[in-house]
């Protein structure tokens, strides 16, 4: 059977503030899918990292008195500290400031240069320091920018313009349903197809497009941290031209000598084996503010390049706070990384797949966290292993039994359970990851139901019962079972945990569909109770 593969990127974040709850959201969308994936018998690249060139970043080490690049050291490492803090998964964490990375902008840029595919004239505009992009006047609320709220500096100065309008009509046919063959899965996809998700996304970009694409400057010629244009030591690139082409560069990494002072050839490594098994499955999770860099002009850059499109790219929305909107101003940033000290790594991990704002704006409440923590996590999962362990001590002592004769609920739970794997996977696939917990909820709630209905403490008093008590105690810790071994993308420390009460923490099995099956050696499993699973907590 052929690997499947699967290459999964956040955004590479700017190092100009410390990382907040929006930061974390996008980072733990794509370490739940590219567990997920795995779990699915996926090959996975998982990327995230940080953008460290541009005019912001300049003035930022300025003010505080540092060079750029030490700056930057400085608060990547943040980063990196944060996804040590939410647990990640296997990832690379890319930094635009390789080596290796520079030299494969400026091939992108030479080959793109070499097409026609640049023209040299004067920027002239208005520009937001903040976003490292430029506004026209239409653009702007009440004079400022529309995501910053700061008045834009007027720009004068000679840069490269990329060739972006002559990009119009084929995004547009790309993009559009009428002509798009997306019929085949993210395992075999089409090359040049294109999605954006949600659809409401898409309709905005389609928007744009309709009304024609404008050509772009790419360099800035009064900054000097960034990449150099090659030819030109006059001009660096453009912060944003330099970071998008990360995608592609991180996938290029082990075969980029540094050492040569000869270009590197794209044509070949683009033909290398991990480009040609990664990238056409790339999917991009951003966050809605930076959505037309990630459609329209990375889009039209790949295509100028004659570089295949990634497959999707997701854009989920923004956070508030109480209400109010997240900001440093206001002094409402969460740190999730904090909280996930104080209340868990998977409480945080939870509350932010089950209440975020994949599909629209969504409010972080803490009392809402806090009541999550309490009913789903301690009162449904952790209450039903603790008192199922329990049982099983008292009753079996504490040892799987045998499946016995049967009955309608434990029916209905191995075919819940059996039922899971295509809905997670459509659910994953949609970015639908509320939808998700929802089918494995489904299960948790089934079984807790299971042991109302059958009582098993009056079962164990009548002697003549014992196969039924059986049968109940069985059905209830193979689907014990099969949460341990599917929850790892979404609670990944408490699966570990569950896997070793029930006495399978080395147990390994072949894919999401053999996970969601009953297993004969199961039984005669040792199991230990341990400490709860999610403790219950105060405000």
């Amino acid at each position: 059977m052929a690997a499947k593969h699967y290459y999964v990127t956040t955004p590479i974040y700017y190092v100009n503030d410390n990382p907040h709850v929006g930061h974390a959201t996008t980072t733990l969308y794509a370490d739940t899918l590219a567990r997920f994936k795995r779990l699915d018998g996926f090959t996975v690249r998982f990327l995230t990292g940080t953008d460290e060139h541009g005019q912001k970043i300049a003035k930022a080490a300025e003010q505080a008195g540092v060079a750029p690049k030490e700056f930057v050291d400085r608060v990547s490492q943040k980063f990196r500290d944060m996804c040590d803090g939410l647990g990640l998964s296997e990832h690379y964490f890319m930094r635009t400031t390789y080596g290796y990375h520079a030299r494969v902008v400026q091939a992108f840029f030479q080959r793109l240069r070499d097409k026609g595919l640049f023209v040299k004239r004067t920027y002239e505009g208005l520009y937001c320091v903040a976003c490292e992009q430029g506004y026209s006047l239409s653009s702007l609320v009440d004079g400022k920018c529309p995501i910053h709220k700061t008045e834009p500096v007027k720009m004068n100065e000679e840069n490269y313009f990329f060739k972006l309008s002559v990009f119009t009509d084929l995004m547009r046919q790309r993009l559009d349903d009428e002509t798009r063959d997306r019929s085949k899965d993210v395992a075999g996809t089409i090359p040049n197809a294109m999605s954006l998700q949600p659809a409401t996304k898409r309709n905005e970009i389609l928007g744009k497009l309709r009304e024609g694409l404008d050509d772009v400057s790419v360099t800035r010629k009064s900054v000097t941290w960034g990449v150099p244009v090659p030819g030109d030591e006059s001009q660096v690139l453009y912060v944003w031209y330099d970071a998008l082409i990360n995608y592609v560069s991180s996938l290029m990494k082990d075969r980029v000598d540094e050492t040569s002072t000869a270009a590197p050839d794209l044509d070949a490594l683009i033909k290398a084996d991990d480009f040609r098994n990664y990238w056409p499955t790339a999917v991009h999770l951003i966050g809605k503010e930076i959505l037309w860099h990630h459609s329209a002009i990375w889009w039209s850059m790949l295509a100028g390049a004659d570089i295949p499109m990634p497959h999707t790219v997701y854009t989920h929305n923004w956070w508030t706070v109480e209400g109010e909107k997240l900001s440093k101003t206001l002094g409402n940033a969460i740190d999730a990384v904090e909280l996930a000290k104080r209340y868990s790594r998977d409480a945080v991990r939870f509350y932010i797949l089950r209440d975020g704002p994949n599909r629209s704006d969504a409010d972080w409440r803490h009392e809402q966290f806090v009541n999550r923590i309490n009913t789903e996590l301690a009162g449904e999962l952790g209450n039903l292993l603790s008192r199922s362990l329990g049982m099983l001590e008292k009753y079996c002592a504490a040892v799987v039994p045998g499946a016995g004769s049967g009955n309608a609920g434990a029916k209905e739970l191995e075919q819940i359970a059996k039922g899971l794997p295509n809905k997670l996977r459509e659910a994953m696939d949609q970015f639908a990851f509320p939808q998700a917990l929802d089918a494995i909820w489904e299960l948790v709630r089934r079984a807790n139901r299971y042991v109302d209905e059958t009582q098993p403490f009056k079962l164990a008093k009548d002697p003549a019962k014992r196969a039924e008590l059986e049968t109940v105690m069985h059905s209830l810790l193979q689907t014990l079972r099969v949460l341990a071994h599917v929850l790892p993308p979404f609670l990944p420390d408490a699966s570990e945990k569950m896997k070793a009460q029930l006495g399978i923490a080395r147990e390994t099995v072949g894919g999401l569909d053999e996970a969601c099956c009953w297993s004969e050696a199961f039984r005669g499993v040792k199991t230990t109770k341990g400490e709860a699973l999610f403790p219950r907590v105060e405000g």
